[in-house]
């Protein structure tokens, strides 16, 4: 079985002297970890201040795909390729969020 790990942020990290960095600021609003297999699994909604989110397969295949949106159905070989263990941070329209945005992930070879 595989998972992904979605962890959900409002704001970039700052350093001293108000410098952003590319990383999320902890405590992130929310985290899931939503398991799949061959047959796509689907993410709750996200958190309505969600302004990015970091996604990292875990997988005991190869690789995973996943889709964005307010209902989405991830299909093998056809949308965004994460391998196992790749962790990839991904913007949010805030439309969509407060809509009801979710993301799909699948297995894939």
């Amino acid at each position: 079985m595989t998972r992904m790990c979605i962890t959900e942020y409002e704001r970039m990290a700052e350093v001293t002297g108000g410098f952003r960095v590319s990383v999320g600021e902890e405590p992130a609003i929310a985290i899931q970890n939503i398991a799949f297999t061959a047959t796509a699994g689907q993410s709750a909604n996200f958190n309505v201040r969600t302004k990015f989110v970091r996604i990292e397969i875990l997988s005991s295949t190869a690789a995973a795909h996943i889709l964005f949106g307010a209902n989405p159905t991830a299909v093998a070989d056809t949308h965004t390729r994460l391998t196992n263990g790749q962790a990839e941070y991904f913007g949010c329209n805030p439309a969509s969020v407060v809509a009801g945005l979710k993301v799909s992930a699948v297995e894939s070879t």
